[in-house]
């Protein structure tokens, strides 16, 4: 049995050394093995290994890892491993990103406070339940899955985004926690809306690939002329689409809601910008969306006697500042509208055909998970045979869910964004008027990825963007009821994250 000793008549535990020996050789090890990776990949790699070392600057060091994690799970920087590069859509391997370095850092010193503190994992079983009925449903699906690899491809993914969800549903209790979460995810959004201008007026990527910018011109024929989509850093223009249409609820809800000046300039600044970025990706299912959300916002907003007013107020600002931002962008609208579709229409159509095809041969347990364009050719009977030169999942997210895993698993994902969307609207309802405020804006967001989802891959699109979906989730379910008894509780150190917070306390 290992016993302590004394040096200078200070003890010294075996864990003193045994740990900090440990953690040396395994950072080695890791170290060697990056150098051997590409070149763009070793920075993102040692990056990441810094993480954990560059939170003990701060007092809390959780603290600052999950503002880390927020703020960086646009920046699509990832490495997948086992790779299948024959797969259109959805995970090709086995995916470890930089927000992922974040999140398992978070998990293990949690892990060691719940093993210090013997306290308990509250599982929150109302919307736990159909997420692990809908993992489950997943893991069932994988019977019939041509490809099994593709499928534990997805469930990995899966699997992350619940322990996202755990971790923030059991960590997040203050407003100031909260508050801190929303103020980083408009940097964010901020940012991501400077790459996307940038990639506009230049017509070309920028050269970000190694944070996830597409290394291709995703170039569209609109009205005889060429025009680049831009995408960000989320690779795909429809995935950035989404993106935006998520959080620009958020900019617009605080800016309704919220009397301080300096919240109304951060939320509107962001929105216009966003707005017009949004426009840019030529992406309409993505402007109907925003439509949609806006819609919600307004009404869920004047439901709320604290801002019912400032909703009849503001919205005269608002709603003049978006028809000029309208207007100055109509000839971009008018052409995307009435100008040739190039077939999308009629492939969504046909794509459609194959998935109900799927369902009605296997309408318990799907073709398998991730699986989709593995089969679609045997489900084919289009005039047209549309998967020999589209091989693409159905663009529709709910039918994609029901063909792959069967309409039960469709089912379960549809109880848990409705019992999600339940949390978000008793929030709503706070005498808190920023709380309110920002779940508006969570719920609004998520409806318009719901929308798009009819006729695109919805939360399917990337992990990316369904990790800040259940971040928002979990923050939803984390409050849903404190909202008349939050605590505001106070940092005790000057930290750096500190002071950005105490900038936009109230």
């Amino acid at each position: 049995m290992l016993s302590n000793y004394k040096i200078d008549n200070h003890e010294i535990r075996f864990s003193h050394i045994f740990i900090p020996v440990v953690v040396g050789i395994a950072c080695g090890m890791a170290i060697l093995y990056f150098l051997g990776l590409e070149a763009k990949w070793v920075t993102i790699c040692l990056a990441g290994m810094a993480v954990p070392f560059l939170s003990l600057l701060d007092p809390n060091p959780r603290r600052f890892i999950l503002l880390l994690l927020v703020f960086v799970i646009p920046m699509n920087a990832a490495i997948t491993f086992f790779r299948y590069p024959l797969l259109v859509s959805g995970p090709q391997g086995i995916v470890i990103s930089l927000s992922d370095v974040a999140l398992f850092t978070l998990l293990f010193l949690w892990i060691l406070d719940i093993s210090r503190n013997k306290t308990k994992i509250a599982f929150h079983p109302e919307l736990s339940l159909p997420y692990l009925g809908f993992i489950c449903m997943c893991l069932l699906s994988m019977f019939s899955s041509a490809n099994i690899q593709l499928s534990l491809f997805e469930i990995f993914s899966m699997i992350k985004l619940f322990l996202l969800y755990l971790y923030i549903v059991n960590n997040i209790h203050t407003k100031e926690e909260l508050r801190a979460i929303v103020i980083f995810l408009l940097l964010g959004l901020f940012l991501e809306s400077i790459i996307g201008i940038i990639q506009y007026f230049r017509g070309s990527p920028i050269g970000l690939y190694v944070f996830g910018e597409y290394d291709e011109l995703m170039e569209f024929s609109l009205d005889d002329r060429m025009t680049y989509r831009i995408g960000g850093t989320m690779g795909h223009t429809n995935c950035y689409a989404k993106y935006l249409g998520l959080l620009l609820p958020l900019c617009l809800s605080v800016f309704i809601a919220v009397s301080k000046f300096k919240y109304k300039l951060i939320g509107g600044v962001i929105f216009i910008l966003g707005t017009v970025v949004l426009i840019f990706t030529l992406a309409r299912a993505a402007w109907v969306g925003l439509i949609a959300s806006i819609m919600v916002t307004l009404f869920l907003l004047y439901r709320n006697e604290k801002s019912r007013q400032k909703v009849i107020r503001n919205t005269i600002v608002f709603g003049c500042i978006f028809i000029v931002v309208i207007f100055i962008q109509s000839g971009s609208i008018i052409s995307r509208i009435t100008s040739d579709d190039h077939g999308s229409g009629l492939a969504r159509i046909q794509l459609a055909q194959i998935a109900f095809n799927m369902i009605r041969t296997h309408p318990f347990f799907g073709v398998g998970i991730n699986n989709f364009t593995v089969v679609m050719r045997q489900y084919d009977d289009t005039i047209a045979q549309i998967s020999a030169y589209f091989p693409h999942p159905v663009h529709n997210v709910y039918l994609c869910y029901a063909s792959e895993i069967g309409i039960p698993g469709l089912l379960f994902f549809l109880w848990f964004f409705i019992r999600a969307y339940w949390d978000g609207y008793q929030n709503a309802k706070s005498k808190d008027i920023l709380l309110a405020s920002i779940h508006i804006g969570f719920i609004a967001g998520i409806v318009s990825v719901a929308i798009q989802g009819l006729t695109g891959y919805g939360f399917k699109h990337g992990y990316d963007l369904m990790a800040i979906v259940w971040l928002q989730i979990g923050c939803m379910n984390a409050f849903r009821k404190m909202q008349d008894t939050l605590p505001n509780k106070k940092p005790n150190e000057p930290t750096a994250v500190a002071l950005i917070k105490k900038t936009y306390e109230e």
